[in-house]
């Protein structure tokens, strides 16, 4: 597969997140039993592991280290499960993917890319839905 089908694979597979909402806090509320201050440690432990990740695998791109991308790949896969990410969720597994198949770097490098782009968003979403959290139990 080159390169043009492979970003088309993940334009079309990053349309169907867009007709849903990225970030939803709410069941991860539930889950916190309804302790907003739960919910906000969850919140900047993910943010912190996400700043982790993003770092970690821009060194491992340059070093080719596809071993490595996997690992941090799937480890931060649990993290954006819990907080429901779905949209960055699929580029992680796919970076994964490509790790123990093809070992594109050139597609490992658009799928990080793409990762950092979607990222802001999310973290405004997260930011937002918190917020709004906090200030309904208020």
């Amino acid at each position: 597969m080159d390169i043009e089908t492979k970003t088309e694979v993940v334009k079309k597979k990053g349309k169907e997140f867009d007709t849903h909402p990225k970030v939803n806090l709410t069941c991860i509320l539930e889950e916190c039993m309804g302790q907003v201050v739960l919910l906000e440690e969850l919140v900047r432990l993910f943010k912190q592991n996400i700043l982790e990740f993003l770092g970690n695998i821009r060194v491992r791109l340059q070093a080719q280290d596809y071993q490595g991308i996997a690992f941090a790949c799937h480890k931060i896969k649990s993290c954006l499960r819990m907080m429901q990410i779905h949209s960055l969720l699929e580029i992680a597994e796919q970076m994964e993917r490509v790790c123990k198949t093809d070992k594109d770097l050139k597609h490992l490098e658009f799928l990080y890319t793409q990762f950092l782009e979607e990222y802001p968003g999310i973290d405004e979403q997260v930011d937002s839905e918190l917020l709004a959290l906090k200030n309904n139990q208020s």
